[in-house]
């Protein structure tokens, strides 16, 4: 059964702006707004904030990085299961992790996911994937999976530094 997408006015933003966006945040909203479609399908969703970095960005992009990212791991998660949603940061990078305990995606198809309209569900667009490296890029990060026999993409942006951490050194 294919999740309805939420309708948060986030997802309709205007054009692109930078802002300073706590990650956390942005990550809580997503996850309130998908937590229903996750109980349908039987599917827990845990937020951890191992840290709560800051990143210069568009907050309705990353909203919609999150949306996506999430949705699938939704999708692909087995039934009694657990999604995971973890932000954390090391050095100038934050990084958002997305766990889920499907089979993840196939070395041989992780490359050919991000392509527009590719899709492995007669359901979908094929166009998530594509979008959210997009935004990703256009923000200065990288996104990509992580080998660990289950289903974890990777999320890493640079860090903003506050202006008033600029202003104290």
């Amino acid at each position: 059964m294919p999740m309805k997408r939420p309708s948060s006015p986030m997802l309709h933003a205007a054009p692109a702006r930078r802002e300073l966006v706590p990650l956390a945040v942005v990550a809580d909203h997503v996850a309130r707004e998908y937590l229903a479609g996750a109980e349908l399908r039987s599917v827990r969703l845990k937020l951890r904030l191992r840290s709560t970095p800051l990143v210069l960005g568009d907050t309705a992009a990353l909203f919609r990085v999150l949306a996506n990212l999430l949705e699938n791991a939704i999708a692909s998660a087995p039934p009694a299961t657990t999604v995971l949603v973890e932000i954390d940061s090391a050095g100038p990078r934050a990084t958002i992790d997305i766990l889920d305990e499907g089979p993840g995606v196939p070395l041989e198809l992780r490359q050919v996911v991000f392509q527009p309209f590719y899709t492995t569900t007669a359901d979908a667009g094929g166009l998530g994937l594509t979008v959210a490296r997009s935004i990703v890029h256009s923000h200065g990060g990288q996104i990509g999976f992580v080998d660990c026999g289950y289903g974890h993409v990777r999320v890493e942006l640079p860090c903003a530094i506050s202006p008033v951490a600029e202003r104290l050194n």
